[in-house]
């Protein structure tokens, strides 16, 4: 695990200057373990690399980066895990391959001088990077099929520039520091920008699951993985059995590191059933919960009842708000983008860094792939109301609450409905609240044949992307800790997709596909309401951290500065502590105004 930045020139006179030193100072905390630069001219073109390294696979010096081939020719520098990098190494040794290390890394080179980007594909695991290949003047970007590990880059004639965050490209000095009204417009629909719109005007992200080839001024991107469209009809005890076996599967791989692995636990199913599968793989990880005064937002005795009945070591973080207070500046500049998510992942994985793990394992993506939302069920629903398009005309014009239901009841396309879904703020608000804002711009998307298959592709495209993963990777990584996903390989993603979604949901248990083929969990993780991983946040903001807040709504420069409107702020943060606000919306708000404030960042 570790963190990418560079540029690429094919003309050596347009090369612009760049800091290299500086991004890789801005990336610091992704890889304390190990630095690397190269600077080459080749056939009139420039390479400037840098990499940060966290060492988890060889953690001797032949991983470093950037790492370049035995005969000169290719060059990578890559952030991530490639879960069958042995597999993959074993393949090509059988075909005269010889390898330096044991590091994932090297893999790809050299599967990239015998496949070309067909390598790509092959790969299983979390991974963004940039290859070089100076016989051909080439240059390629990847990224992994869910977006798991985050590239981002700009484009200005014939040079581009990347990095695995917006930060460093920033501190690289190629591209300017304005807002982007498109990042503003989605981070106040949804919560956080929607990709491939990042924050900052003219950084853009690549596409998971695509590979861009560069060769001058022409570039193309394909796309190598996409969810699969067709049903697959099975029963109930072949869909268990098959799961069964793909997870453990995923979690076998998933556990191979030089360095102790832990585990994410909140007690409910999707963390739970990570524990209980690497124990039945002879894994006993020491596993990690948040736990707060607050009763409704505890998970402790959940979470130390599934510990202690798989006989795992069990920590407790308790946070309380003075601890939250005193490191929000931290946290929120911690954050690469700005998001209503992100401060969970940063104290849970402070903590757990702090305990001496350098990889934890997580239960992210259970609720997108197995349908553990609220919304799956409502969305279930929905399908059985026909379209009402005066409905559906007539809440785009009404705005507000209502309005947005009756969009959403009368709206046929499954996006649309998503969309009302999963929005903190509609177009109308957008544009009183934020003026600066473009407009959203909808886009094609092609619905599955069964309808639970359609919105789990939605959430996996939407809020799993642009909140879940975004977040994870970047407060994770701002301790220097590895999160790996289990319930994210791509193999048993396919599959559940596929599945007819009566095997999906019930109405006794929450996610019985993913509750029958883990097999042993105990009643304390499948019979409990959902709670979902979030602070008490909404008490804390009218208490212990209301002083903070008031002070952030009522700064009108800063508003003014970050493309809010100070009056319509003022009167959201009113509401919300009159309860006409839901604390989410308000968030929203929140995290943008002080997320620029904490980067400096206005348009």
């Amino acid at each position: 695990m570790c963190g990418i930045v560079g540029q690429f020139a094919f003309d050596l006179g347009n090369a612009a200057k760049v800091d290299l030193l500086g991004a890789l100072r801005a990336l610091n905390h992704r890889g304390p373990d190990d630095r690397g630069t190269l600077d080459e001219a080749h056939r009139g073109m420039r390479a400037q690399l840098g990499h940060v390294r966290l060492s988890i696979i060889d953690l001797s010096p032949l991983g470093h980066q950037p790492m370049t081939s035995a005969n000169g020719n290719v060059t990578i520098v890559f952030n991530g895990e490639i879960y069958n990098h042995a597999e993959l190494r074993e393949e090509l040794a059988s075909i005269g391959v010889q390898f330096r290390s044991h590091s994932d890394t090297e893999v790809i080179i050299a599967g990239y001088e015998k496949w070309g980007a067909a390598i790509v594909p092959r790969l299983r695991g979390m991974f963004a990077f940039a290859l070089w290949e100076r016989s051909e003047r080439k240059v390629l970007l990847a990224r992994d099929p869910f977006g798991v590990k985050p590239l981002y880059y700009v484009r200005n004639g014939s040079t581009i520039a990347f990095a695995s965050e917006v930060r460093a490209l920033l501190a690289l000095g190629v591209t300017s520091r304005r807002l982007s009204s498109e990042g503003l417009a989605s981070h106040l629909a949804f919560g956080a920008p929607q990709e491939p719109h990042t924050v900052i005007e003219g950084v853009c992200a690549l596409p998971p699951g695509t590979v861009m080839t560069i060769l001058s001024t022409e570039s193309s991107t394909t796309t190598y993985f996409s969810l699969p469209q067709e049903r697959r009809d099975v029963g109930a005890e072949e869909a268990s059995a098959t799961l069964r076996k793909l997870l453990d599967d995923s979690l076998r791989l998933r556990l191979v590191a030089d360095v102790e692995v832990g585990v994410f636990l909140s007690g409910g199913i999707d963390s739970s059933a990570v524990l209980a599968r690497a124990v039945s793989l002879g894994c006993k990880p020491r596993s990690f919960t948040v736990s707060f005064d607050e009763k409704n937002f505890d998970e402790w005795n959940y979470a130390s009842t599934v510990a202690n009945h798989f006989g795992c070591p069990h920590e407790r973080i308790l946070l309380r708000p003075q601890t939250v207070l005193a490191d929000l500046r931290d946290a929120i500049g911690s954050q690469d983008q700005p998001s209503g998510d992100g401060i969970n992942t940063y104290f849970v994985s402070r903590a757990v860094r702090q305990a001496g793990i350098k990889v934890a394992l997580s239960g992210i993506g259970g609720d997108e792939v197995f349908a553990g939302y609220q919304n799956f069920r409502r969305m279930k629903w929905l399908e059985r109301i026909p379209s009402l398009p005066r409905a559906a005309s007539f809440g785009r014009r009404a705005g507000g609450q209502v309005g947005r239901f009756l969009s959403l009841v009368g709206g046929a396309n499954p996006k649309e409905r998503y969309r009302h879904l999963r929005s903190m703020f509609g177009p109308s608000e957008c544009r009183l609240l934020a003026p600066l804002a473009s407009e959203q711009q909808p886009s094609t998307f092609l619905p599955s044949a069964d309808a639970l298959s359609t919105f789990s592709r939605l959430e996996i495209d939407g809020y799993l992307r642009n909140t879940l993963l975004r977040d994870t990777d970047v407060m994770s990584m701002a301790h220097s800790l590895e999160v790996r996903e289990p319930l994210l390989d791509t193999k048993l993603v396919e599959y559940v997709v596929s599945l007819p979604s009566d095997l999906k949901l019930s109405p006794r248990v929450n996610k019985p596909l993913l509750v029958h083929a883990t097999g042993t969990l105990p009643q304390a993780a499948t019979d409990r309401k959902k709670m979902g991983f979030s602070f008490p946040l909404e008490s804390w903001l009218k208490h212990d951290l209301r002083p903070w807040a008031t002070e952030l709504v009522r700064d009108e420069q800063q508003a003014r500065a970050s493309g809010l409107d100070p009056r319509q702020f003022v009167l959201a943060w009113e509401r919300f502590l009159a309860g006409d606000l839901t604390f989410a919306r308000m968030w929203t708000l929140l995290s943008w105004q002080a997320w620029c404030r904490a980067h400096a960042l206005s348009f």
